[in-house]
Order: structure tokens, then sequence, then C-alpha cells
């Protein structure tokens, strides 16, 4: 098992420090050549969506018997991708070829194992996936399993950059397409840039009658949309007599905007004295109105995808330093048990370090088991068995769990429960990891001395109400608003006791599962007052 932890360090340490190059090489390829690596395996490759026909995907990157190659798109009929892409984590560890007899890839490859892994975008569209694949049959299909949903995290942010980039570039030369498109009325202006005609379906594309502007300069009707500083080069242009094309300008009116955009030509007499300009124009205010939806909707997306890819660069370091940590305590203190440091075994100390050992990894699993809890969620992969039983078993249980660390950290946990309560019909498992966690998390931030109370008492409307309150220093608003949010780790200023961080996935279950068993979940906070949360549980049965 060091060799599986080794290999799940050294990617989180990939991650991290892919994620923090500003300018690094193609992250994909770099990718699938560490999976190769690390994994030792022939053949790694990320894939997404085909822009051009439905049900294909194409390659993004592709490491194949230690080379990158060319990249290609298929059809996902009858392979194992199409298990994967829009879907969840799939393992065929052996007698792959024999499961997919319509693959010609697989043959030509010799592939006799396959994981893949999807790739989600916020929102929750498909994107693409990540696979690997052996020319033999795989015993390791748990760590195959825990390295490539690490790596999804990551790779699904980088994607969907990459892809709202490539949106960006779109909507961009769309919008340079539509200003090169035909002009919508014509009009022509004197010597001294006065207005003199507009053509008659000029009232129609506008909604403006044109003999308002009738011997108006253009200085007087309209604005330019690039400010003073463009309007003085576009004086310059008329002050010398030569074309323009495209230039845009808002027509002065009190009660809504008329954007314009202008093209024209100088036009000269027959003894070639200047006489004015003709030329044509087209109403843009549609296009720049959606121009601005545009750009501010874009903005605002790019902007929570960079803060999301900094949340999950935080997760990584922060897992990278957890999982070191505790693996560090396993090897080191296994080592001393090996080479008998304190002699043959018997020793006091030989119980310590088992001691030593079993909280570290018991940590560790915990950490994992998050992470496996939170992509089960986010997959929405929980599995629900509902049953009946009694509020105080439940109780009673999750105060067992959480009741050493309370005694550690000299928290007191204070209870009151009503007696003849009604029984809940729900699943128990569930809801005992909801109240786990909650109490968890009240008592990593009660401060020594502090009390943390669990009240379950009848709800008026014929539920149960569970609150647990803590008498920690509290949160601000902006974080109470994002209680749930995964990842989220609280900052020591607020209370976290730097010895106990946890993963930042605690709340995050308790909200996906409370939204899985259909249970209302709020958070009510106050910096230097304490931090309370409730539960309300509909289904009982009397």
């Amino acid at each position: 098992m060091t060799q599986d932890y080794k290999i799940i360090q050294d990617t989180l340490d990939f991650l991290t420090r892919r994620r923090e190059q500003k300018d690094g090489g193609d992250f994909f390829v770099d990718l699938v050549a560490h999976l190769a690596d690390v994994l030792d395996l022939p053949y790694a490759f990320v894939e997404k969506a085909a822009d051009d026909r439905e049900g294909s995907v194409e390659t993004i990157a592709v490491f194949a018997n230690g080379e990158i190659l060319q990249n290609f798109s298929y059809d996902l009929v009858g392979t194992p991708c199409a298990h994967v892409f829009g879907g969840s984590y799939r393992c065929f560890a052996h007698r792959l070829q024999a499961q997919f007899p319509e693959d010609e890839m697989l043959v030509d490859m010799a592939a006799e194992s396959y994981a893949g892994v999807p790739l989600w975008s916020r929102s929750r569209e498909p994107l693409g996936l990540i696979a690997v694949l052996d020319t033999k049959a795989r015993t390791d299909v748990v760590l195959l399993e825990t390295v490539l949903k690490l790596v999804e995290i990551v790779a699904s942010a980088e994607l969907e950059q990459r892809m709202m980039s490539k949106e960006l570039e779109r909507v961009d030369r769309r919008f340079q397409d539509l200003a090169e498109a035909s002009s919508d009325w014509f009009w022509e202006s004197d010597a001294e840039s006065r207005f003199m005609w507009f053509s008659p379906n000029f009232k129609q594309h506008t909604g403006l009658d044109p003999s308002q502007y009738l011997g108006e300069s253009r200085t007087a009707i309209a604005t330019p949309e690039g400010g003073a500083e463009e309007w003085s080069r576009h004086v310059e242009i008329v002050e010398a007599h030569k074309p323009f094309k495209n230039y845009v300008v808002k027509l002065d009116r009190p009660d809504d905007e008329v954007w314009i955009r202008a093209s024209g030509v100088p036009v000269f007499d027959n003894d070639g004295a200047f006489a004015g300009y003709r030329g044509t124009g087209t109403n843009i205010t549609r296009e720049v109105m959606d121009r601005r939806r545009h750009e501010r909707e874009l903005r605002s997306a790019k902007e929570e995808a960079e803060y999301l890819n900094r949340a999950k660069s935080s997760f990584l370091a922060n897992m990278s330093h957890d999982l070191r940590t505790p693996l560090n305590a396993i090897v080191g203190m296994a080592q001393m048990i090996e080479m008998r440091a304190f002699g043959e075994l018997g020793s006091p100390k030989y119980e310590e370090y088992a001691r030593d050992i079993a909280l570290s990894g018991s940590y560790l699993v915990d950490l994992v088991n998050d992470i496996l809890d939170m992509s089960r969620i986010e997959a929405g992969k929980t599995t629900l068995t509902p049953s009946q039983f009694i509020v105080r078993d439940v109780v009673d249980e999750a105060l067992a769990i959480v009741a050493p660390a309370a005694t550690e950290g000299c928290s007191a946990i204070v209870t009151q429960i009503e007696e003849d309560l009604p029984q809940l019909n729900l699943d128990k498992k569930a809801l005992r990891q909801i109240l786990v966690n909650l109490l968890s998390n009240a008592v990593k931030f009660t401060p020594a001395n502090g009390t943390v109370e669990l009240s379950v008492v009848r709800d008026g409307e014929g539920g149960v109400r569970l609150s647990i309150a803590d008498t920690g220093c509290g949160m601000p608003k902006e974080m109470v608003r994002r209680i749930g949010e995964p990842f989220l780790i609280g900052s020591s200023e607020y209370g976290r006791k730097e010895s106990n961080q946890g993963s930042g996935l605690g709340l995050s279950i308790v909200k996906g599962l409370s939204r899985a068993l259909d249970v209302e979940f709020s958070v009510e906070s106050e910096v230097g007052k304490g931090t309370r949360a409730t539960l309300l549980v509909g289904q009982t049965s009397s």
C-alpha cells in the first residue's frame, strides 16, 4: 500500500505544481504523460465532445507507448467510453475486447483493461472524459479510481475554462461579422458635415423621424461610442476628406438609445471641390445591447470559473499537505518497527507507534471517504434506503462518534431532546452522517471551555427540528452565504483550529445529503456570537 500512497501523493503534487505554473506547456499533454508514468500503463487520453456531430468525441491529448500522438475523433457507440461520457466512473479490469467486440481500436491497441472518469462543467453539463488503458488485466482498481477522480477536479475546470475562452473568441467573431453586414439605409451630408438627405427606409429601421436631423451636424446629434479621443480622430478623417467605415455613434435622445454604424465616402464636384459625404447606415442597437450583455455574462462566468479554479487549487494544496503528514507518520513508524529500533517486539514504544499509525491511517481514510462521498453526491449516485427509526437512536450514535473529539478539544456537548418524538422515515445512515459532520464542525470551531448544544424538538407542522448551536466565534455574512460550497475551509481568523482543518467537504456533503433526503438545511451565524445549523425533517411516521 505504500507504493499506492506514493502514487496518490505524486499526482497531487503534479496537479498543485501545474496549477501554479503560468506558462508550462499544454496541461492535458502533461496530464496524460503523468498518468501513464505513475500508473505504469501504455495508453492515456483526454477527450471532449465533438463540435461537429452528436454522439462523437475528439481527443485533445493522446499518450501511446511513450509518445504524444495526433488527435482524432470517433463515435462513442460500442466503446467503453460510451459508459463514461455523461455518466460516471467505470472500470473494466479484464477481458476488455470481449466486452466490446465492435471497438476495433481496442484490438489495434491489444487493450485488456480500461478505466475512465467523466469531466463535468460547474453547471453539470458533460464536457468530456479521461481514460487509461492497459495491455494486461489490472488488479489495482481502487488505486485507478482514486487517481482518476483526483485529476478529474482540476481537469474539468481546465477544460471548461479552455472551452469558455473558445466561446468568447467565437462571440467576438460573430459580432465582427455582424459589423460587416449590409447596411439598412443611405444618407448624404454637405461640405459642412450637415445631413441633407436620408433614404425612406431610415425611419423603418430606426423608428426615428429623419426630418429632425436634416440640417444638423453629426457633432450636434450624436455621441461617439469611443469617447472624445475617437471622435477627434473621426473629425480629422472628415476634415481630411477621407473615407471612413463602420463608425459607431449613439443618437442623442432623452428616452432611449439608438446606436448607428455608419460608413461614408467623400464626394467632390466637377471642379474637384469637396461637396460632402455619401454613405450607408445600420441600426445596431440590438447588437450593442447583446454584446454588452454577453460581455457581462462572459466576464461574470470567467470570474466565477477563476474563483472555482483557485478554490480547487487551494483544496489540492491542502489535501497534499493533509495526505503527506499522515503518510510520513505511517511510513516512519512502520520503518521503526521493521528495524527493531527499540529491540524485539514487546517494547511499550511499539504500542505507542501502533496507535499513531492507526490514528494517522484513520485520518487519511476519512479524507479519502469525504472525497468519494462528494463525488457520489455530485454525480447523483447516492443510494438511499429509507427505514423507520427512533430519533434518539441516531442522535446517540452521532454523539458517540463525536464525543472523543469534543473531549480532546475541551468542549462540552449539551443535549435537549423532547420525549415521545415521532419516528423518522428516511435513510438513517445518511442522517447520521449529516449529524456527525455538523457536530464535528461545531466542535472544531468551538474554543476550549465552549459549548455545543444539540436540540431535537417537534416542528409545528408535524416534522422534527434538529438544531446544533455552538459558542464559537461565528462567521461573517459572506461566508454564511457560501456555506455548502465544495472545498470551502474556514480561515483561522474565524476560529478554525489549525491542528484539525479538514478537507473542506463536510458542509458540502451535508448540503448534498440534505437535498437527497428532502431535508431543509439552513445556517445562521454572527461573528463573535457563534453558529446554529438547523435541519427540518418532514418525513415522519407516528
